[in-house]
């Protein structure tokens, strides 16, 4: 058994002594930062694994060897309730979605490049939220689980990126020489190379992330995918691979989403527009909350829930980030200009299927009234 430490290190006579004296299968010696308590037991930080005073032995002033057996295929477990809940929000989200991409299907005035995109990215977070949904508890097949962690990574990360193609386009929707330009050549021009760069950018991550984990496993910016749960097991790594490309994107985002108000409030036409009617107005009220609801400013919880360590914004975190379907339907399906449409296709049907029935009516009235 060789033990880790940046790199391969002998083990010598004392380090066999220690392990056969644990009765190790997997020995591990770090140099972890660690956190010592009076009665000799210890916390390594970066791992979140509490040894007892009998679990380790100290090799120097820094570096530890404890037996990881146990840990090998630990399950992490939360409390039952924020399970529950969390599976109900999720379960509520991939509704709203699957609700979305069939009335896409239906509308077609959903069919242009900014509903094209956000169908990619509802697409993106119903597949990444249906497999956490359906492997979060197999983590006795690693084969599986592992496999899963990636998509799970790849899909949530991607629908990122998404927002950020998004954002972009919202942006240049406000530009006019843009506008002008726009035909649906070009729409599907760009939507071609938003979707190669979606993809590829979203898999070169994924793909260093996995390289580090083949072949560095005991690095702490390996993924360990599937190690302790089916998604990122180390905080390292989910700081690096996950949480700091959302951060990058999200902070793009918002500076598109601050120039986007700025050019709207400058635009003559849309001032015009918005002083027209109350109606106008609260249009634009909407556009707001719309650009807000794609800005993942949920994720600001995340850091409130990290800094204060309290329970109650975890879970009101969990909620929010579990329900971004919600957050597509309200923001895209509970509008005027996709409404209109429908109201006007059920108001032709019902007055092609009254029509027949009025004059069925009417000529049973002509035959009642001829005399007998």
């Amino acid at each position: 058994v060789e033990i880790e430490l940046n790199k391969c290190s002998p083990i010598t006579d004392l380090n066999k002594q220690i392990i056969i004296s644990l009765k190790c299968s997997y020995p591990v010696l770090t140099l972890e930062k660690s956190r010592r308590f009076n009665n000799g037991s210890l916390y390594l930080i970066s791992q979140s694994i509490f040894l007892t005073k009998d679990q380790y032995v100290s090799m120097n002033d820094y570096g530890i060897i404890f037996c990881s057996d146990q840990w090998k295929n630990i399950k992490i477990t939360f409390p039952f309730y924020r399970n529950i809940l969390s599976m109900i929000c999720t379960i509520i989200s991939l509704a709203c979605l699957l609700i979305f991409m069939i009335t896409f299907c239906l509308i077609r005035s959903l069919h242009n490049l900014p509903g094209k995109c956000l169908l990619f990215l509802s697409i993106s977070i119903f597949l990444g939220q249906l497999i956490f949904l359906s492997t979060s508890d197999l983590i006795q097949y690693s084969s599986l689980c592992f496999i899963s962690a990636i998509l799970i990574h790849y899909f949530y990360l991607s629908s990122f990126f998404w927002l950020l193609i998004i954002a972009i386009h919202i942006h240049s929707t406000f530009n006019h020489e843009t506008v002008r330009r726009k035909t649906t050549k070009t729409d599907n021009y760009h939507l071609l190379n938003s979707n190669i760069f979606v993809w590829c950018s979203t898999g070169i991550i994924i793909f260093v992330a996995c390289l580090i984990q083949f072949t560095n496993t005991q690095s702490s910016f390996s993924p360990n995918y599937g190690d302790l749960f089916c998604s990122i097991s180390k905080s390292n790594a989910m700081i690096v691979f996950f949480l700091l490309p959302i951060g990058c994107l999200l902070s793009i985002i918002i500076i598109l989403f601050l120039k986007t108000i700025l050019a709207i409030h400058r635009s003559h036409t849309i001032a015009k527009l918005a002083n027209s009617s109350t109606l106008s107005n609260n249009h634009f009220v909407f556009i707001y909350a719309r650009l807000a609801s794609l800005m993942g400013l949920q994720w600001s919880l995340l850091i409130f829930a990290l800094i204060f360590r309290q329970n109650w914004l975890w879970i009101i975190f969990e909620i929010i980030n579990s329900i971004p379907g919600v957050f597509i339907c309200l923001g895209f399906l509970c509008s005027q200009r996709l409404w209109s449409p429908i109201k006007q296709r059920i108001t032709t049907k019902l007055t092609t299927k009254q029509e027949p029935s009025n004059s069925n009516t009417a000529t049973s009235s002509l035959i009642s009234r001829q005399p007998r």
